[in-house]
C-alpha cells in the first residue's frame, strides 16, 4: 500500500472517530457550541481523503502501460482508421495503455471496421501532458 494510499485511510479514521464522538454528544443531548465547526472539520478531512484517492487511481490510469511504452517517454494510444484522404482518423482515445485501446477496439469492430487498428502517439512535446504525468507520479508497483 502506498503512502498516499495509507494517508487517506487515515484520515477516513479520523474522520469517523470524530463523527463518532459528534455523534455521541448529540444522543446525549450535550450543547454543542462548535457543532457547525465539527462537521466542517469532518466534510474537509473525508474531501482531503477523497481527493487523494482520486489522484491515486489517475496515477494508476496514466502509468497503466507499465514498462511497455513502446518507445516513447510519455505514450498514449486512440483507435485509428484511414480515411477517405489517407491519413489517420482518431475514432477513439485517448488510453493509457495498448491493451486498454485494444479491449475497446475489439469491444467496438462492428462500428470501427475491421480496418481499424490501434495506434501509439507521443505526447513528449505537450506541456500539458508532462506536467500531468510529473504532478501523478507512477505507482510503486509500475517502473519504468
Amino acid at each position: 500500500m502506498s503512502e498516499r494510499t495509507e494517508l487517506a485511510k487515515r484520515l477516513r479514521e479520523k474522520a469517523a472517530k470524530e463523527q463518532d464522538y459528534l455523534n455521541r454528544l448529540i444522543s446525549a443531548q450535550y450543547w454543542i457550541p462548535s457543532r457547525d465547526g465539527m462537521e466542517q472539520s469532518i466534510a474537509d478531512l473525508l474531501a482531503a481523503a477523497e481527493a487523494i484517492e482520486a489522484g491515486e487511481k489517475a496515477s494508476q490510469i496514466l502509468h497503466a502501460y507499465g514498462k511497455d511504452n513502446e518507445g516513447t517517454s510519455h505514450p498514449w494510444w486512440a483507435v485509428v482508421r484511414k480515411n477517405a484522404m489517407g491519413s489517420n482518423a482518431i475514432l477513439a482515445g485517448p488510453f493509457f495503455s495498448r491493451q486498454a485501446a485494444e479491449n475497446h477496439r475489439k469491444a467496438r469492430e462492428y462500428d470501427y471496421g475491421a480496418k481499424s487498428i490501434v495506434f501509439c502517439f507521443s505526447g513528449h512535446w505537450s506541456r500539458q501532458y508532462r506536467e500531468l504525468r510529473e504532478a501523478l507520479p507512477a505507482p510503486p508497483e509500475v517502473t519504468r
